[in-house]
C-alpha cells in the first residue's frame, strides 16, 4: 500500500501540474488573473496553518481558521469596491476636487505601509525557505536557517541593483501551479487517513484545548497574515480590467480559504500528535501520508517561497517608485528593502514575523477600508448606510489588530 501511494504522490502532482501548466484553465485569462492573488494567499500560509492554529486554538482550530477566512474576505469586500469607485477617481484626481485628492493622499500612504508589510512578508518566505531547505536534509537550526535566508536576501539585492527581478517573476505561475498539485495530493492522502482512522475507530478530537481570552484573540489577530495578499489584484490594472480583477480576487479568496477550511479539518485530529510544533511541522504531518510526500512538499515549498519574495520585492520597489513619483528607483528600493528584511530577520523567530506582517497588512486593509468608507458616504450618504457601516467595523476591526496583534506562543501545544 505504502508503494502506491507514494507512486500516486509522485504522479498526481505532476500530472495536474502539466494540466495546469498546458490544459484549458491554466492558459485562461481568467485563470493567469487569479494566479497572482491565489499564490500570495496561499504561498506560505498553508505550510504554517496546522502548527499555527494548533498553537493558538487546538481542538478548535477549524471554527478559528472560519473566522479568519470570513474576515478575510469581508476585508477584500473593501479592495474590491476602490477597484470600481475609487480607481477611476484617484486616476484623475486633478479634476475632480477635494474627494479625491483626499482618497489619493491616503492611498499613497496606504502604499508605502503595505511596502514595509511587504519587507516584512520577504523576510517570513525566506526564512520559511530556508527551514524547509534545512528539512531536506534532515536537520533544523534556527540560526543555519537565518543565514540561508540572508544568503538569498543579498543575492536578491545584487542581482536586482545589477539586472532588476523581473525576469525571476515568471517563475510564479510555475510555482503556484505546483503548489496546488501538491496541495491537492497532500488533502486527498489526509481524506484517507481519516477515512481510515474512522473505520478503525480510531477517529477522535485532540486532547488539545485552548483558553478563550483576551490573549487568544490577539494571537488570532497575529495569525491574518496567512490570508493575506488578495490585495494585488489591486495593483494589476494595467494587466486586467476591473470587473475582472474583482471578479478573480473573489475566486482567489474563495478557493485558498476552502483550501484552508478542509485542510484543517483533515488535519485537526493529529495537531496532537507532533513531537513539537515548529515551522516544517507540516513535514511530519505529511509523512504519515505518504513516505515521499516530505520530499515533494519541500520541493513546492522551496519554489512557492522564492516566487514569493521575488514577487514582493518587486511589489516593494513599485510602490515605492509610484509612492515617490519617480524619485527612487527601483533597484535601490530592492537593495534597501533586502538591508531592512535582513535587520528584521535576526529580531526575531518565524512565529514573531508572522505577527509583525499581519499588524502591517491589517494597517494597509484599515485604510483602504477608510478610503471606501469616505468614498460611500459621499457617493451615497444614507442611501449606503449598510455598506458604510460595514466598511467602518472592518477599519476599526483591522486597526485593533494592527494595534494588539501579537505572536502564537511557539513553546508547544497545552
Amino acid at each position: 500500500m505504502m508503494l502506491l501511494l507514494n507512486s500516486l504522490f509522485l504522479i498526481f502532482p505532476l500530472a495536474m501540474m502539466v494540466w495546469l501548466q498546458t490544459g484549458s484553465v491554466g492558459n485562461s485569462v481568467t485563470w493567469r488573473a487569479m494566479v497572482t492573488p491565489l499564490a500570495s494567499i496561499i504561498g506560505s500560509g498553508f505550510l504554517v496553518i496546522a502548527p499555527v492554529m494548533g498553537l493558538t486554538l487546538g481542538r478548535w482550530a477549524l471554527p478559528g481558521i472560519a473566522a479568519i477566512v470570513c474576515f478575510a474576505y469581508l476585508a477584500g469586500s473593501a479592495l474590491r469596491y476602490n477597484i470600481v469607485n475609487v480607481e477611476p477617481l484617484i486616476n484623475s484626481r486633478a479634476a475632480d476636487g477635494w474627494l479625491s485628492r483626499t482618497l489619493f493622499r491616503i492611498d499613497r500612504t496606504a502604499n508605502l505601509v503595505l511596502a514595509v508589510a511587504y519587507v516584512i512578508a520577504i523576510t517570513f518566505y525566506l526564512e520559511l525557505l530556508g527551514a524547509f531547505l534545512l528539512s531536506s536534509f534532515g536537520t533544523r537550526n534556527e540560526t543555519y536557517q537565518k543565514v540561508i535566508a540572508m544568503s538569498l536576501m543579498l543575492a536578491i539585492a545584487v542581482f536586482g541593483l545589477a539586472r532588476g527581478l523581473k525576469s525571476l517573476e515568471d517563475m510564479e505561475t510555475v510555482a503556484v501551479n505546483l503548489l496546488l498539485a501538491i496541495i491537492c495530493s497532500f488533502l486527498l492522502g489526509l481524506l484517507y487517513l481519516n477515512f481510515s482512522d474512522l473505520m478503525a475507530g480510531n477517529w477522535s478530537l485532540p486532547r488539545i484545548g485552548s483558553d478563550w481570552n483576551m490573549r487568544t484573540l490577539r494571537e488570532l489577530s497575529g495569525i491574518f497574515l496567512i490570508v493575506q495578499g488578495f490585495e494585488t489584484s489591486r495593483f494589476m490594472q494595467s494587466e486586467y480590467p476591473a470587473p475582472m480583477r474583482v471578479r478573480t480576487m473573489a475566486r482567489a479568496q474563495i478557493l485558498s480559504g476552502l483550501i484552508y477550511i478542509v485542510f484543517i479539518a483533515l488535519s485537526t485530529i493529529y495537531l496532537d500528535t507532533f513531537e513539537e510544533v515548529s515551522e516544517t511541522s507540516i513535514l511530519e504531518l505529511s509523512a504519515r501520508v505518504a513516505s515521499l510526500l516530505p520530499l515533494v512538499l519541500i520541493l513546492g515549498a522551496v519554489m512557492s517561497q522564492f516566487s514569493s519574495a521575488i514577487a514582493d520585492t518587486i511589489g516593494t520597489g513599485g510602490l515605492v517608485e509610484e509612492s515617490t513619483g519617480g524619485r527612487v528607483e527601483r533597484r535601490w528600493v530592492y537593495a534597501g528593502a533586502m538591508l531592512l528584511a535582513v535587520l528584521l530577520l535576526w529580531s526575531g523567530n518565524i512565529f514573531a514575523v508572522i505577527a509583525y506582517a499581519s499588524r502591517a497588512f491589517a494597517l494597509y486593509y484599515c485604510l483602504q477600508c477608510v478610503i471606501a468608507l469616505l468614498h460611500s458616504v459621499a457617493a451615497d450618504g444614507v442611501k449606503g448606510g449598510c455598506r458604510s457601516a460595514l466598511f467602518l467595523l472592518l477599519a476599526l476591526a483591522l486597526l485593533a489588530t494592527a494595534l494588539f496583534a501579537i505572536p502564537a506562543d511557539s513553546t508547544g501545544l497545552d
